[in-house]
């Protein structure tokens, strides 16, 4: 069934693989992939810290809908940071969780979308329901897309404030620093601003690159397969400041992650040797457990949004008759999946 598709996915090109990694700056910014390029890593490189073993703090964060309507949308946040200082000595774990209410709305006349944090989540987000950012075509701003660039603003403003709490020396979120759109820079920069201030490192580790070779190849696997076998970190260059990289942290990994860091390349692979006894968990070689663990306690599973969803129901008594009418502009592809 599958085997002509699989053919197609497998065959080997007619030309050389590429050597050259296509770079988020765009235009023809290229990095080469040379064997002289690796550089070693191991375990125990201090120079850019003060302490020792420096604080590692781990951010991550999770959320997904209770009430989706084309009005308004309600969604759950959880948002969860830990500290290590060295593989063993977990200094700090600390979580905030709370919802967002997004709907749209008329600020003076004129339709915006508003997101505003409730249950102990302080926040607020104005955005124009036509920004090309955020927009497919002739669309509307995605009530849903409006509600996931609240969680990384989110995300972003509670890592400063778990930063503070920890008094660590590095932090390190899970996904890159360059944002996908300017609202995501603008919430990156904030916290890469007041991080600086307090000397505190801002580090990103994401599971996809979103980095690829000039002929169309996953550039992580592209410059595994032509590394040793020990870890290693390869440098990519500089974007908007931001120090790019792939790395590799585990002798038994099977992944390359990309690794941003804001700063230089020693300062990258000093971050990258603070990782590597924090990535020998058999369960993930190569990725850091801490991100594993914070990954998980902020993880919003199905459970949980079955239990906040009947909540909300409850809470809302008598008016649950109107918010279900709200919601079925939404809801006939459930209807759908519950008939097969």
């Amino acid at each position: 069934m599958f085997e002509p598709v699989i053919d197609e996915i497998t065959a080997t090109p007619g030309r050389a693989a590429s050597d050259e990694i296509a770079l988020p700056a765009g235009g023809n910014a290229t990095a080469k992939i040379v064997a002289e390029n690796y550089v070693p890593l191991s375990a125990g490189s201090l120079a850019s810290f003060s302490s020792s073993p420096p604080v590692l703090l781990f951010v991550d964060g999770g959320n997904a809908p209770v009430f989706d309507a084309p009005e308004a949308r309600v969604e759950y946040v959880r948002l969860h940071a830990v500290a290590y200082a060295g593989a063993a000595k977990k200094t700090f774990s600390e979580g905030v969780e709370g919802f967002v209410l997004v709907k749209n709305d008329l600020v003076d006349g004129k339709p915006v979308i508003v997101a505003k944090g409730h249950g102990g989540l302080a926040f607020s987000l104005l955005l124009r329901p036509d920004d090309e950012e955020l927009t497919l075509g002739n669309e509307r701003v995605p009530l849903e897309r409006a509600a996931n660039l609240a969680r990384f603003a989110l995300e972003c403003e509670y890592a400063a404030a778990f930063a503070k709490e920890s008094s660590c020396n590095v932090v390190v979120r899970d996904g890159p620093l360059l944002g996908r759109n300017r609202h995501e820079q603008v919430a990156l920069e904030k916290l890469r601003d007041e991080l600086a201030s307090r000397r505190i490192v801002l580090a990103g580790l994401a599971k996809t690159s979103g980095l690829l070779t000039a002929d169309g190849r996953g550039a992580g696997q592209a410059v595994l397969q032509r590394g040793p076998s020990s870890p290693w970190l390869y440098p990519l260059g500089v974007d908007s400041k931001i120090f790019l990289s792939l790395v590799k942290l585990h002798e038994k990994s099977s992944y390359a992650f990309r690794l941003d860091v804001d700063g230089d390349e020693r300062l990258a692979r000093d971050v990258a040797a603070q990782l590597l006894p924090l990535s020998a968990d058999p369960v993930f070689f190569g990725y850091p457990y801490p991100l594993v663990e914070a990954d998980r306690l902020a993880r919003v599973s199905n459970r949980d949004v079955e239990l906040l969803s009947m909540r909300f129901r409850a809470d809302a008594g008598a008016r649950w008759k109107d918010l279900e009418r709200l919601s079925r502009g939404n809801d006939a592809h459930g209807v759908l999946d519950r008939i097969g």
